[in-house]
């Protein structure tokens, strides 16, 4: 926080508050001698008052809001390098935790090194996350970095986000009730949906409208035909007097959702209105408008404004599109409002190997280690050609440099790639684009 920062700062220019409090005694001292004519007593209450000054103010200059530092006086017995270490080790974990969950001990180290704090080595590092470990203040663990296993550490506020973000999972099995019997849900699926389902899509959409379960997923790679599936759910729970509100991370993934759960026969734009929108079967913001415009009624949930929402939310399920990117954080606001409004059903879609989050944590990854109730899409539709599907394939797996291989003549390079690229695109005719 701010005086984290300010601390630091000071740490920096070489101020730790000693000579304060010697120059409080100072001028104590050089105030007895000046009432030193005066009653004894007097001049006792003097020090005194200014020793207790000097002490409560420099006190308060160190005294930190943050767990990970020391409170009052305590760094005035350390050395420079080791209470400057507090001040380092703690910036390093909130820096770091602002993008991860857990973090390698090797990137907290350099990461408080990188500080530059006066007197801080690797040893006072090393000691500090020691110390803090043997507190409670950080947990020690395993994470998997570059396919190797290393020791790790994260922050007992990241493992009580994880564990409430499981906890409402568990809550929800069970649950809910289905929107339609599973005995039913295929067959009205497929005649629901604009084109014939296969397997995967099939099992994806009936889980959404058959399962008792309030929250479920379904892991999906790219072109595996999400949106066909999903316009088949759209129409069976409209079918069924309910509402399909779709989420999503950005924008641009707003107006895909908005597209493509839409009705053929209105296939909506940017540039439709909201009315056009609501009129087309479609519904769909982004995550952080969806916490903002709703978060007030999960601190609030007994006023007319959140009986309004809940009543507005009725007979609402909401789809989750790229899930792999929603943060430890927001996933736990965004279900935790969805309780709140009484919303029946969350379908949290993605794909855990493509896109990450921006902000801390893998909440799609850990839901599904944790056996959420999960299909999975694994056909790739949108590559025609065996030689297409098979670097695809191998792209999923994080295997790039032999998916072009495969590719073989067919893969080339440019100095310009970009340029060459357009040029090969503009030459092409209209059909062959």
């Amino acid at each position: 926080g701010l005086v984290l920062d300010w601390m630091a700062k000071a740490a920096e220019q070489g101020f730790d508050g000693k000579k304060l409090l010697e120059g409080a005694l100072e001028n104590a001292a050089k105030a007895e001698q000046r009432e030193n004519a005066g009653p004894i007593g007097r001049s006792y209450t003097v020090i005194a008052d200014a020793v207790k000054v000097a002490m409560d103010t420099v006190s308060g200059l160190l005294r930190s809001p943050d767990p990970l530092v020391d409170r009052g006086l305590v760094r005035l017995a350390q050395s420079t390098g080791q209470a400057n270490a507090q001040l380092a080790v703690a910036s390093a974990i909130r820096s770091l935790s602002q993008r991860e969950a857990a973090f390698d001990k090797d990137k907290v180290a350099k990461k408080a090194l990188d500080f530059g704090l006066k007197g801080v080595t690797i040893d006072h590092v090393e000691a500090r996350v020691e110390q803090l470990t043997e507190k409670g203040k950080l947990l020690s663990g395993e994470i998997t970095h570059q396919g190797q296993k290393v020791e790790a550490v994260t922050t007992p506020e990241a493992l009580r986000t994880e564990e409430s973000i499981l906890a409402r999972v568990q809550a929800g099995k069970d649950a809910g009730a289905p929107i339609v019997a599973p005995s039913e849900a295929p067959d009205r699926l497929q005649a629901a949906s604009p084109h014939p389902l296969n397997e995967g899509q099939l099992a994806a959409a009936t889980l959404i409208v058959s399962t008792s379960d309030r929250i479920v997923a379904v892991q999906g790679i790219a072109g595996a035909g999400k949106s066909t599936m999903l316009q088949a759910v759209a129409r069976v729970v409209e079918s069924e007097g309910k509402s399909v509100m779709g989420l999503a991370f950005q924008n641009k993934m707003v107006a895909d959702m908005k597209e493509g759960m839409a009705r053929p026969d209105a296939i909506p734009t940017r540039e439709m209105s909201v009315d056009q929108m609501q009129d087309s079967g479609v519904k769909a913001e982004t995550i952080a408008h969806f916490i903002w415009h709703n978060e007030k009624h999960v601190t609030n949930p007994n006023t007319p404004e959140a009986q309004a929402r809940r009543d507005e939310l009725k007979n609402t399920i909401i789809v989750v599109d790229e899930t792999s990117m929603v943060s430890n954080r927001d996933m736990l606001k965004m279900l935790t409002i969805a309780e709140s409004l009484g919303i029946e059903k969350v379908a949290l879609i993605g794909d855990r190997q493509q896109l990450l989050p921006i902000d801390a944590g893998k909440a799609f990854a850990m839901m599904q280690a944790d056996k959420i109730g999960m299909a999975r899409m694994d056909d790739n539709l949108r590559q025609q050609t065996d030689q297409l599907r098979t670097v695809a394939a191998l792209a999923n797996i994080g295997k790039a440099g032999q998916a072009m291989k495969v590719l073989g003549d067919k893969v080339v390079e440019h100095e310009d790639p970009s340029a060459h690229a357009t040029d090969l695109w503009l030459a092409l005719s209209p059909d062959e684009r």
